[in-house]
């Protein structure tokens, strides 16, 4: 599957994180940047950083892609 989480640098969202990685499925983190990430490297991993409070930029973010899941942590 292929994962949107909006946060994941939080206890919940980085263990929630590290499950659907160890699963094998594809995660996109979007969030400030402001915490350093504790996930594990990964090549299904990608973090994107931005402010979800900017929609046009949330927006351009993820301009065309296409996620089975989306989690708002």
């Amino acid at each position: 599957m292929d994962i949107c989480i909006v946060g994941g640098t939080g206890l919940i969202s980085t263990a929630l994180a590290t499950l659907l990685l160890s699963r094998g499925d594809r995660v996109t983190c979007y969030n400030r940047g402001r915490t350093p990430s504790r996930l594990p490297s990964s090549p299904r991993l990608e973090i994107v950083a931005g402010d979800r409070s900017d929609r046009a930029a949330f927006e351009r973010a993820f301009d065309g892609r296409v996620f089975d899941v989306v989690v708002d942590m």
